[in-house]
């Protein structure tokens, strides 16, 4: 995508809907595409999504401000970015186009703002995660399929945590990530069926080091490894910027590589007596880290309620040993209750013990579940929910009875087509419910689906009659639109089934 110094691209009003005034906490994410070089889909991304990426640029560099002053932050960026020009600069043609396009939309953005967006968690004191994943396949699920889920937790930024970004790049693999806007997030899959997830893990001092952020990291095993032993042998070439978990999945196997700057261990599915399946939270559990934890009690190195996600999961995980199927799997991540050691602990939402999180306890803050993902390697799709997957936050967040389902296609296009079938299907079988006297919050899901599925439908004809960038933009707009359309009509649909086995 060659462009002269003076042909900058303008704005149109109306074209997207992605600012903070009309959706400050986006109950479906939206769904953007970026085609291309690096450079070309780093330029799309910025473009399409400046006024999240502006927004949050102000906030973290305030935030990291209160640690340490402006210039030593540019300073430490300078250094994380060295250490990546040497083995990948292609990233950094990518970061560049992000800014260059937030630049064209109309937002003064330089590179250092974009790359405060991706680095300003390794510029605070370290803290600790809670996200919690695992895989199944084989013996362990329904039919033999793979698949692999995850709650991804954190201090909720609802605007931050807000798109879907399926990948087109030139010479590589297709891939989708979920997470921050205009880079991508913590985990995804590519076309190949490669399912690649990242996981915090307690930080030391001596945890830290120049080098690559996780999301890059994400962003560039999707996009050149085609298996696990792929992404696991570019991985151990990578040099990380912090401790953590990259859990690596795909049609037929899957590892842990649990990573510092200084040491990875790569940790198999049977190590610790898992049969088919493997769970991971926010510790090490390769033999190799003796003396790391005092598990669990260990609170300065070891996050306690890492240790009870994990037994939970992996309890539930036995538990429906042979059946689990993409339900079951959102069922188990959705669970309010942990296993202690002794027994199970009925704790309901507002706790971090358990695999699925609602933490309102904090002034000003909400600490929770942000997203849960269901992928299915096999089959190259993808089940996407907002917010916890147990619907504890309707009917704000749908919860995974309102979960988006996205499948790889050749291109945007394609990807749309799917969408927009499956949200056809689902209106068709919601709208049976209006006609049979569905009244009250149910159908005026179904009216917003109904909506949303036209506003899809016309912003598929504007793709036509719009330049190439333009055109890529209202197809992240239908994308976006049928998804929401999918959402609440499946919300619908499970609701009201819901309601009425209940009057039986």
């Amino acid at each position: 995508m060659k462009r002269s110094k003076s042909a900058k691209p303008r704005k149109k009003e109306g074209m997207f809907d992605l600012s903070l005034e009309k959706f400050p906490y986006p109950d479906v994410r939206n769904v953007v595409y970026a085609i291309g070089t690096n450079r070309e889909m780093g330029f799309q991304c910025g473009f399409q999504l400046a006024e999240y990426l502006s927004h949050y640029a102000k906030i973290f560099w305030s935030k990291c401000s209160a640690f340490e002053s402006k210039d030593k932050i540019v300073k430490r960026l300078r250094e994380h970015i060295g250490v990546i020009e040497k083995l990948a600069p292609e990233i950094l043609d990518f970061t560049r186009g992000v800014a260059q396009g937030a630049s064209g939309a109309g937002l003064n953005m330089r590179h250092e703002d974009v790359l405060i967006t991706i680095w300003h968690w390794n510029l605070i004191p370290p803290i600790l995660g809670a996200c919690s994943s695992f895989g199944a396949w084989g013996g362990a699920t329904e039919n033999g399929e793979p698949i692999f889920a995850q709650n991804l937790d954190d201090l909720f930024y609802p605007t931050f945590y807000d798109s879907i970004i399926v990948y087109f790049p030139k010479g590589g693999n297709a891939f989708a990530m979920m997470g921050f806007p205009g880079v991508g997030g913590n985990n995804g899959m590519n076309a190949k069926g490669l399912v690649v997830s990242t996981q915090w893990n307690p930080t030391r001092d001596e945890d830290r080091s120049s080098g690559w952020q996780e999301t890059l990291v994400v962003y560039w095993l999707l996009q050149n490894a085609g298996s696990v032993e792929e992404a696991k042998e570019l991985i151990e070439e990578i040099p990380v910027a912090e401790a953590r978990n990259y859990v690596l999945m795909d049609g037929g196997q899957a590892c842990v590589v649990e990573a510092t700057p200084s040491k990875k261990l790569v940790r198999r599915p049977g190590e610790n007596g898992e049969k088919d399946f493997i769970v991971t939270t926010n510790h090490f559990n390769s033999k190799g880290w003796e003396g790391r934890y005092d598990i669990p009690n260990s609170p300065e190195h070891f996050n306690f309620n890492s240790w009870t996600r994990y037994m939970t999961i992996f309890k539930k995980v036995e538990e429906n040993h042979g059946s689990i199927n993409p339900d079951i799997a959102s069922e188990i991540m959705s669970s309010h209750e942990y296993w202690n050691g002794k027994g199970w602990v009925k704790a309901g939402a507002n706790c971090n013990r358990t695999p699925c999180v609602i933490d309102l306890d904090r002034e000003g803050e909400i600490y929770c579940t942000g997203s849960h993902q269901v992928f299915m390697p096999r089959y190259r799709e993808f089940r996407f929910v907002q917010g916890p997957p147990c619907g504890g936050l309707s009917p704000v967040f749908l919860g995974a009875k309102g979960y988006v389902k996205i499948a790889f296609e050749k291109s945007p296009s394609g990807m749309n087509e799917l969408m927009r079938k499956d949200a056809a299907k689902l209106i068709v079988g919601a709208s049976e419910l209006v006609c049979k006297g569905l009244e009250g919050e149910m159908r005026q899901k179904i009216e917003s689906a109904l909506k949303h599925y036209v506003d899809g439908k016309n912003a598929e004809l504007s793709a036509g009659d719009s330049g190439a960038l333009f055109s890529l933009a209202c197809l992240s707009r239908a994308a976006s639109r049928f998804a929401r359309a999918q959402a609440y009509a499946r919300y619908a649909i499970l609701k009201a089934r819901i309601s009425s086995e209940q009057l039986l």
